[in-house]
């Protein structure tokens, strides 16, 4: 009997990666409230997240409720991938134009759950820790399609900034992963639409 290698618990922290990361996206508004309500998210994700390290009784209730879906490093303490996530948008959309933002953080946000999955399904040939050729594989591919496909950026700059955003996520410390992604390539994102424009 063949056994799956995705768990629900992974396919349920992949769902939460990309309902939140691309209700954020799609809501996405260069105004007070909108700024007011996703800082305010952000916030308190990190209080609940560092919280945990500070105070036990709440560490032991978080880890009842979200514990099947952690990473080993996260049930020891170690910040949340969520909490970058959102922390990561956050950062990219009070630094960047809403235009920029949209593109950045929608193309890491699906090339990154769909490199997980794939990773997951093709668990063999690792690059760098828990990445996998395929994974990385995946990342550049969705990478591509999405820059090209649906935001309509021409095929050679697709190219490169789909490369150095899989190396980005490929290279980065776990803790700072998602991070990473989201800011760098909106840099990517700023300077090619500063330099075709």
């Amino acid at each position: 009997m063949m056994v799956f290698p995705v768990s629900s618990a992974f396919i349920l922290r992949k769902m939460i990666h990309l309902g939140s990361g691309l209700f954020l996206i799609f809501f996405a508004q260069k105004s007070f409230w909108y700024f007011l309500l996703f800082g305010i998210l952000v916030l308190f994700t990190i209080i609940l997240d560092l919280g945990r390290n500070f105070n036990s009784a709440w560490n032991r209730i978080f880890l009842r409720f979200f514990g099947q879906m952690l990473k080993d490093s996260e049930r020891h303490g170690k910040w949340l991938g969520a909490t970058s996530l959102w922390l990561g948008l956050f950062l990219s959309f009070i630094i960047f134009p809403l235009n920029n933002f949209k593109i950045a953080a929608s193309v890491a946000v699906l090339a990154d759950a769909i490199a997980a999955i794939g990773g997951k399904l093709a668990p063999y040939h690792y690059i760098r820790n828990s990445k996998t050729f395929v994974g990385s594989l995946l990342f550049v591919i969705t990478a591509i399609l999405l820059f090209g496909q649906y935001w309509n950026i021409p095929l050679l700059p697709t190219v490169l900034m789909s490369i150095i955003l899989a190396l980005i996520e490929l290279y980065s410390p776990e803790v700072i992963e998602n991070i990473n992604i989201t800011i760098g390539n909106s840099l990517l994102i700023y300077f090619y639409l500063f330099l075709s424009s």
